[in-house]
């Protein structure tokens, strides 16, 4: 799986840049990117694809959002920024309180991903480990490993802030 990932993440990119309304080529303001789980690999494989030219966007800022609850621990790929003058990607942490009743409603985070729509032209979410069971309202099988509860909250509530869902069909999604 790890080979296919810089395959599936450029065809994943190419698809957010052809639904910009212009081309990018036309556009002078900064091109506004943001991605979900900004670990270092994360960070390596947007750099890397930059380097070969693969994102050939002078102007692309990149914010990694992320909940400062979630295991994976982010000063690695901070350091790795710093250190390197990754000048085009910062980091945007998120404390609010989600948990497995709060996730497909309004909540603290609500704020949050009104002003990632905002202030982005596209969003990356990046797969990962298993997503706790309860999340859908099922019961969690022996062989299933919950490794980040916290990352899977944060990026289920804000699928249902962009999308919306059935859980509550008057919620008016953000996209």
């Amino acid at each position: 799986m790890k080979k296919n990932f810089p395959i599936c993440f450029l065809l994943v990119l190419s698809l957010v840049l052809l639904l910009l309304p212009q081309p990018v080529s036309a556009q002078q303001e900064e091109i506004r990117l943001t991605v979900f789980y900004p670990s270092i690999g994360t960070v390596r494989n947007l750099q890397a694809l930059r380097d070969k030219g693969f994102i050939s966007i002078p102007n692309l800022k990149v914010t990694g959002v992320y909940h400062v609850k979630e295991a994976t621990n982010y000063e690695e790929a901070r350091r790795y920024v710093a250190d390197h003058k990754v000048d085009w990607f910062t980091f945007h942490p998120v404390s609010a309180d989600l948990n497995e009743n709060n996730l497909y409603q309004r909540n603290q985070a609500t704020p949050e991903f009104e002003e990632m729509v905002k202030n982005s032209d596209g969003i990356i979410f990046f797969g990962g480990p298993d997503i706790p069971p309860a999340v859908y309202q099922e019961k969690t099988n022996l062989l299933t490993v919950i490794e980040d509860p916290y990352r899977h909250y944060f990026e289920c509530s804000a699928i249902f802030h962009l999308l919306g869902g059935y859980q509550d069909e008057k919620y008016q999604p953000l996209l």
